[in-house]
């Protein structure tokens, strides 16, 4: 997997709360419809630094194409040998009118200390919605008890 960033490694360093969706090719019409939709709400995820990584098979000059035209905070990462999709169970054979396909599902997941927390195969309003939602409950959560530190330190040294 490659990480298309102007300044990354190709081994990701994730932080402690992240979104990541999987998808198809960027070049899908269905695929480009779900990162739109979460382009819609990148200046929400900005404004509680929440990084969003795309998955994709695409090649990563694609990637980076796409990340050029949207003008895009997000962290593409470039897995054309479908590994991830094939571990995270999301690459499977569909058999329509009697021939076999090999398809991508999409799907998008907020993940908390290295633990999936959310997931949903559906990518809309509501759901993005209900994950962001997630996600600033458990940013307020770490700045309260960061707070909470701060102020029994400050406690200690009066």
């Amino acid at each position: 997997m490659s990480i298309i960033e102007t300044n990354s490694q190709n081994t990701p360093t994730f932080p402690s709360l992240y979104v990541i969706l999987y998808l198809n090719s960027l070049k899908t019409n269905r695929s480009l419809y779900y990162h739109d939709c979460l382009i819609e709400w990148s200046m929400l995820f900005n404004r509680i630094h929440l990084p969003v990584y795309i998955v994709s098979n695409d090649d990563p000059s694609i990637l980076k194409d796409i990340k050029k035209r949207y003008n895009s905070d997000f962290i593409y990462c470039s897995n054309p040998a479908n590994d991830i999709f094939i571990k995270k169970n999301l690459y499977k054979d569909k058999v329509i009118y009697g021939k076999k396909y090999r398809t991508i599902y999409t799907q998008i997941e907020l993940v908390h200390n290295d633990k999936i927390i959310y997931t949903s195969k559906r990518i809309n309003k509501n759901t993005i919605t209900s994950l962001y939602l997630m996600a600033v409950d458990i940013k307020y959560a770490l700045f309260l008890t960061k707070l909470q530190k701060d102020i029994d330190t400050l406690g200690k040294l009066c």
